[in-house]
């Protein structure tokens, strides 16, 4: 809806249609400028961005987001934490899904588990769990003001 206030002027309006009848062509986005001069990032096209390539130092890169966060790590001049030992690992993964502590025996299971992809299938299988959709949903409920009341 055209927001409250005055309406256009007869000249405003003409401008207007001057503007669409010539194709209303918008301007590239590389043309659009924010104050430092720069092209604004949400009007450039998106591009998948080369992978650091990180060797040295005993890190393991197991994926291209280990890439950015040790290119990131070692241009602070820091290190990464070792990994964690299993059984924390999954609690942490546990919390930080699903909000919930995991169960005793999927402790267990997870520390005890030879498979390489181990980790890989457990943060499939919470991420498929509607228990965390629920925690998430309760984030954007309470953004809403969502009540049953």
């Amino acid at each position: 809806m055209p927001p409250k206030g005055d309406r256009l002027s007869e000249e405003e309006i003409g401008v207007l249609r001057a503007w669409i009848d010539q194709g209303a062509a918008w301007p590239d986005a590389a043309n659009v400028t924010v104050d430092d001069g720069s092209s604004h990032w949400a009007l450039q096209p998106v591009t998948r961005p080369a992978v650091p390539q990180i060797s040295g130092g005993g890190i393991r890169v197991r994926n291209p987001i280990d890439a950015f966060v040790f290119a990131r790590l070692r241009a602070k001049g820091l290190s990464p934490a070792p990994e964690a030992v299993r059984d924390r690992l999954i609690r942490r993964l546990y919390f930080d899904l699903l909000g919930l502590p995991p169960a005793p025996e999927e402790v267990e299971a997870f520390v005890h588990d030879p498979d390489p992809r181990a980790y890989e299938k457990l943060v499939d299988r919470l991420l498929a769990s509607p228990h965390y959709g629920e925690r998430w949903a309760r984030h954007w409920l309470d953004i809403a003001h969502f009540a049953d009341t």
